[in-house]
């Protein structure tokens, strides 16, 4: 009994909200604390993947003398970014357009799991063989308007995870003897 006694004499005479306001304002500043720190992290996480991730994509392949540019529409490369990437497949096919359904003109193997390293002076390309590109300046210009260049690249990091593509649609200008971008679709 004599211990209870000395417990509720010597108990504090403040008020409960002045001990632990403190200790609640603390708690609560902590909690928000953390709240920001795992925002920031999966910001960090998103940020790190982007910045890390390979980017590959395709464009039209020309070349320049000193008075013009002289485009090959038969000729199209493929560039690197950020990082070295594992090809796991590369589709290229040129269609001729008629009505509703399409007549394949080139459709090479696709080819499949190899690697590529984004150096700056590396071409990787691919062209149309001769015999097909001779057989594509035979076509009508009415023809040559209905001609499709579609392309897909599905690749990923070197490390594995995430599967990424890039899918190209052209069609081919012949007052330019070029391809034009009529879709193009990347993750």
């Amino acid at each position: 009994m004599e211990t209870t006694k000395v417990i509720i004499e010597n108990w504090p005479k403040d008020p409960w909200i002045k001990t632990w306001m403190p200790v609640i304002i603390s708690t609560f500043i902590a909690l928000i604390a953390l709240g920001v720190s795992l925002v920031s992290v999966h910001y960090t996480k998103k940020e790190f993947i982007r910045n890390s991730r390979p980017y590959v994509w395709a464009i039209n392949y020309s070349y320049s003398d000193s008075l013009k540019i002289h485009p090959e529409p038969q000729t199209i490369i493929f560039k690197i970014s950020n990082s070295p990437s594992k090809i796991l497949k590369q589709e290229f096919k040129i269609l001729l357009k008629e009505g509703n359904s399409y007549c394949d003109i080139d459709s090479p193997t696709p080819e499949e799991n190899f690697v590529r390293f984004p150096a700056s002076d590396q071409i990787w390309h691919y062209s149309v063989k001769p015999e097909v590109w001779s057989k594509i300046e035979l076509l009508t210009p009415l023809q040559k308007e209905n001609l499709e260049r579609h392309v897909l690249l599905q690749y990923r990091s070197l490390d594995g995870g995430k599967i990424y593509f890039f899918k190209l649609i052209q069609k081919f200008i012949p007052k330019d003897n070029q391809w034009r971008d009529i879709d193009v679709q990347a993750n």
